[in-house]
């Protein structure tokens, strides 16, 4: 049995929302990491793929992912486009994702470390991200 993706229509036109939304997460992942504060660093920079791979469903798809498994958004963003950067970065999103977990309820804290390899993965990932939206 297929999994089905549940999703939501959404206006093209407002991808710019959630591209808007993934910068500010940017920059308040980038701001964490500055201070030390690793955890929301970590949590913030979830969220920069999340809120971009919303955008790219936004303005080529028309719809986004709705559904509680974060994995949905990842597959339905890698079903825009077969090509290897699709398929890549889509593999870079589930990666980020899976530190999610870890940043917002596990009984550890993220260490330097992880939060420098999944700050600089939501950076290549919203790169990507703006590559395949129209230029504003």
């Amino acid at each position: 049995m297929t999994h089905r993706i549940r999703t939501q229509e959404t206006e093209r036109n407002l991808y710019v929302v959630f591209l808007q939304k993934s910068e500010q997460f940017l920059k308040a992942a980038e701001q964490m990491h500055e201070s030390g504060n690793y955890n929301a660093s970590a949590a913030n920079s979830v969220h920069v793929c999340i809120s971009g791979a919303d955008a790219l469903c936004t303005w080529h798809l028309g719809r986004r992912a709705a559904g509680e498994k974060h994995s949905d958004a990842v597959n339905l963003m890698k079903s825009i486009k077969t090509s290897d950067e699709f398929l890549n970065n889509g593999a870079r999103f589930s990666r980020v994702l899976a530190v999610k977990s870890l940043a917002e309820y596990e009984a550890r804290l993220v260490f330097k470390k992880d939060s420098e390899s999944v700050l600089a993965a939501a950076v290549k990932f919203l790169e990507f991200v703006k590559r395949s939206l129209p230029e504003q």
